[in-house]
């Protein structure tokens, strides 16, 4: 999920985007796996739109600025209406009912709604909100409406977990707790980065429910000592571990190459030797806007730098995890997740 949200906020190629959701019907899951030199991929990057498959549908991502808004809705209509014509003689036949455009961008750019964004081909509907691969993506990246569906969710479970609690033992229900409820908390969360603080305070009142019912607690109790007691990291900062670990994947294997091509080491302009130059300190680029800061290129190395030296220098993989969570477990949950109000 990191690599989508990276094509959708990336300030440095545009200041608004759209994507295009397209089902398929019919086929064999080998047949609608797509590779990069495939004959399909290189159909699209004809186009000059980036694309992202999965088993059942084709995701378009088309970047554009306010000057050249119909010029881009006329070539998104010519891609989408190649991929048609190409679905039809592989004897495929696209879900028009479920083909979906939503435009994400800033207030301003959302007079952009009244231009036509209907699409001859696909006949797509302009969408407030977009599903892809369980995570709901909307127009403003608040990711509101995703935060409400797993509050539902995980309020639900844990509803049915404190009728059957008093028959479990502890260790039972604290593993079940975290594989029905904690895996929702954990799904995909890097892509709540920056989301506006409500949002994460929603999850984190489900995350204390969790523990109270685990630990079989009043409904009112401080829930702070409990997940202490769990060992569970409060929602803020399972976010910043899930960022970090992730970050020192790439920089120990180089995967995925379409993350790793937006890291770049950071280079100190100063000549004399500073503490931080025994620090693998990565580039953070300079961005003007609030979208800006929430890319990729920009979240990811401001939480790797904010890292202690003996974490970041980790020899492996379950060293890093260990420190960091030691680390995260002796401070503040704001004190290194930045919060920006929508």
């Amino acid at each position: 999920m990191s690599s989508l949200v990276t094509q959708l906020r990336n300030p440095r190629q545009a200041r608004s985007s759209l994507l295009v959701d397209c089902s398929v019907h019919g086929g064999c899951s080998t047949r609608l796996r797509l590779r990069p030199d495939s004959v399909r991929g290189q159909l699209i990057t004809s186009h000059g739109v980036k694309h992202h498959q999965d088993a059942d549908d084709t995701q378009l991502f088309l970047v554009m600025r306010a000057s050249t808004i119909r010029a881009g809705l006329s070539t998104l209509e010519a891609c989408t209406r190649d991929v048609k014509r190409w679905f039809a003689e592989n004897d495929l036949l696209l879900n028009a009912d479920k083909s979906e455009v939503m435009m994400i961008g800033t207030p301003l750019n959302f007079v952009l709604r009244q231009q036509s964004t209907r699409s001859p081909s696909l006949t797509p509907t302009l969408s407030s909100k977009l599903k892809s691969l369980g995570v709901i993506f909307d127009s403003r990246l608040s990711f509101d409406t995703h935060v409400a569906m797993v509050c539902k969710t995980c309020n639900y479970h844990i509803w049915t977990l404190r009728h059957i609690r008093r028959l479990l033992p502890l260790d039972v229900a604290r593993t079940l707790a975290y594989s029905v409820v904690g895996a929702r908390l954990d799904y995909c969360n890097s892509v709540l980065y920056g989301a506006p603080t409500s949002s994460i305070q929603k999850l984190q009142r489900v995350q204390n429910s969790l523990a109270r019912a685990v630990l079989q607690q009043p409904r009112m109790s401080h829930a702070r000592p409990l997940l202490r007691s769990l060992h569970w990291l409060p929602v803020s900062q399972r976010i910043e571990f899930k960022v970090a670990a992730l970050m020192y994947k790439i920089r120990s294997t180089s995967r995925p190459a379409y993350l790793h091509s937006l890291l770049l080491n950071h280079i100190s302009g100063s000549t004399a030797t500073l503490r931080s130059a025994s620090r693998p300190l990565l580039h953070v680029p300079r961005t003007r806007t609030v979208y800006g800061s929430l890319t990729f290129s920009v979240a990811a190395p401001t939480s790797w730098n904010s890292l202690p030296a003996d974490i970041t220098n980790a020899a492996s993989l379950t060293a890093f995890r260990n420190r960091l969570k030691t680390f995260l477990l002796h401070h503040t949950p704001s004190g290194m997740l930045r919060l920006v109000p929508p």
